[in-house]
């Protein structure tokens, strides 16, 4: 992890039938930490590690990124389509 961000990846693995994958989609997102910071500010009452939250602010980034590739029911965490959060040390290279 940077000292300004953390890196997340979450794996992807819708349950329709008629979405194609290759069974190894993941969803990257960088978190800025100033966004964990808030978090604690305005739920003081939770007891949460940065780790945790940084899980809570992004799922719903992960679920609206891989959305827009593969078909995902209405309730992707509850079927488990978007899961295994994984924590990267740095960024992952951008390729265009």
């Amino acid at each position: 992890m940077s000292q300004q961000s953390i890196y997340l990846q979450f794996r992807v693995a819708p349950k329709k039938n008629f979405t194609r994958t290759t069974g190894s989609e993941t969803v990257a997102i960088e978190l800025p930490l100033q966004h964990v910071a808030g978090w604690k500010l305005r739920d003081p009452g939770r007891y949460l590690t940065d780790e945790e939250i940084a899980i809570e602010l992004t799922q719903g980034v992960a679920i609206a990124a891989g959305d827009r590739f593969v078909v995902l029911s209405h309730d992707p965490l509850k079927e488990q389509e978007i899961h295994s959060a994984r924590f990267l040390p740095e960024r992952l290279p951008v390729y265009g």
